[in-house]
């Protein structure tokens, strides 16, 4: 019921898979995530690895407990149920845990000479989605501060700021 979902870290993640079957009293459900490798989660009635004790399942509806971003990828439901027509039913959930910003690391010149360049940069590589960033100087905002003497160009994106002393 929702192929996407969004959550913020350290919280539930809910897994949707539903299924009915026509005959089949005791169908096998399998749970897999996706990467590099292709890893069970559920698998023979139990969870695996890391999933083991913060997991658990109701019918084929999965739920993982204290989310990290380690969880993030894309989930993959089975139901086999062998005595149906329809023999395999899947469905594929995508699971984004969101990460706030962090306190960037950062990288600023000591002494500039006047005249030249200095690039200042700062990055968050934890944050999910990306980080965007603003400069400040003497507390102010780069762009509301007054300051004729200096040139500059700000990648909100990246956290790069080139500027020069005139």
């Amino acid at each position: 019921s929702k192929a996407k979902v969004e959550v913020h870290e350290n919280t539930n993640a809910v897994l949707s898979c539903e299924f009915r079957t026509e005959k089949e009293t005791n169908p096998r459900v399998e749970w897999k995530k996706r990467g590099k490798d292709v890893s069970y989660v559920y698998f023979d009635g139990d969870f695996t690895g890391s999933f083991k004790g913060r997991a658990s399942i109701d019918g084929a509806t999965l739920t993982l407990r204290g989310v990290t971003q380690k969880d993030s990828g894309v989930y993959h439901c089975e139901v086999t149920a062998r005595q149906d027509k329809i023999k395999l039913g899947e469905v594929t959930v995508t699971l984004n845990v969101l990460v706030p910003p962090h306190a960037p690391s950062c990288e600023v010149p000591e002494t500039v000479m006047r005249g030249f360049s200095a690039e200042l940069r700062c990055k968050d590589k934890l944050s999910v989605p990306a980080a965007t960033y603003s400069w400040y100087k003497d507390n102010k905002p780069l762009h509301t501060a007054n300051l004729p003497e200096i040139t500059y160009t700000l990648d909100s994106k990246t956290g790069t700021l080139v500027g020069g002393v005139l």
